[in-house]
């Protein structure tokens, strides 16, 4: 196995970024405060580290272990998304046994779902590319939604540059948007460009996994309590979280 240094800094930086951020989370106490955030890092870094063993060792078995490994950081985006829209409007952090428990199941449902897309020798692949890709670009529109919000109503939630929670979104937001102007290129000039172009979303992660500790790092200034001016905001948000929800489903459906 070859790796180019395009393929190989982003790839080996980002981890060690990462592990780094485990470190920082976990000494100083972060979590229990950001306890999805944490899972899917940790579960990042173990799949990177089990990706890089199946090509180096198994080549014909890393399609299979990729498309595999995805379902679970999917579900992990969305409930570190779920997690970050909880701490903007400073609600309870604390996840109930059935919270988990849906999201244990939501996970084994679409392994199950990938699993069978895999080994069903007549499922063509094009299908479950397409499904990967609808579910991508809707993680990568709720991130950048997210972002856009917590810039636009920061002021009036409390939330500076200098909060944990607006660093988490800021990274994640980053990382989305370059990944949408990437694909947006991509589709619009195709093979012209693809040997420069994936190593601009992988550098750009390489960005976000090093912006995340230096945050963590940091200590945060305090926030008063709720107003109703910003409980106004949460519920309009809700609304749009809904309405969001609804058009992804509509568009799994459409895609199936």
């Amino acid at each position: 196995m070859h790796l180019t240094a395009n393929q190989a800094i982003p790839w080996f930086g980002s981890v060690l970024a990462e592990i780094f951020l485990l470190i920082v989370m976990v000494n100083r106490g972060f979590v229990g405060r950001f306890p999805f955030f944490f899972a899917s890092i940790a579960y990042d870094v173990l799949r990177q580290a089990v990706l890089f063993m199946v090509l180096a060792k198994f080549k014909g078995a890393y399609f299979t272990a990729y498309w595999l490994s995805i379902p679970p950081e999917y579900t992990l985006a969305f409930a570190t998304m779920y997690e970050a829209f909880r701490h903007a409007f400073k609600a309870d952090i604390r996840f109930s046994p059935g919270t988990l428990r849906i999201f244990w199941i939501t996970t084994a449902m679409l392994v199950l779902i990938a699993a069978g897309f895999v080994f069903h020798p007549r499922t063509p692949i094009n299908t479950l590319t397409t499904l990967i890709l609808v579910l991508d670009r809707s993680s990568q529109l709720l991130r950048c939604g997210i972002l856009l919000f917590l810039w636009v109503y920061s002021s009036k939630l409390g939330i500076t540059w200098r909060h944990h929670v607006f660093g988490v979104v800021f990274g994640l937001g980053m990382y989305a948007g370059v990944g949408l102007i990437v694909a947006t290129i991509d589709a619009a000039i195709g093979k012209l460009c693809s040997a420069w172009l994936p190593p601009i979303q992988q550098y750009a992660y390489l960005a976000t996994t090093i912006i995340w500790p230096i945050y963590f790092l940091r200590n945060e200034p305090a926030r008063g309590p709720l107003t109703l001016q910003e409980l106004h905001s949460y519920r309009d948000f809700v609304t749009f979280g809904q309405q969001t929800t609804t058009e992804i489903r509509r568009l799994i459906r459409e895609k199936l």
